[in-house]
């Protein structure tokens, strides 16, 4: 995916993403994955760089959720895409380098 310039949000379908914490990641961070991807992977729903949720703040996160993408049940949450690592088909994925 490439754009011209950045923007604040982007819609994404749904993708099933293989999640995975990097070494610089948060308590926060990892507790989420721990708890809400024990499989290993999480659907992709939206990401943004508008957050207004203080350690977020600024930061392009990915919103992520754990159950059937897109209906609201189960986990979802934004988590900060510079403290993951997020594979789809295998390949590493980040919409905003």
């Amino acid at each position: 995916m490439s754009f011209v310039g950045k923007p604040s949000l982007l819609n994404v379908r749904p993708m099933r993403a293989t999640i995975q914490c990097n070494p610089h990641a948060s308590r926060r961070t990892e507790n989420r994955v721990k708890e809400n991807a024990p499989d290993g992977w999480m659907w992709v729903e939206k990401v943004s760089n508008t957050i207004d949720i203080d350690q977020l703040s600024g930061r392009w996160c990915v919103l992520v959720s754990a159950g059937e993408a897109g209906t609201g049940r189960g986990w979802f949450g934004w988590l900060p895409l510079d403290e993951l690592i997020l594979k789809i088909n295998g390949k590493i994925w980040n919409p905003v380098t």
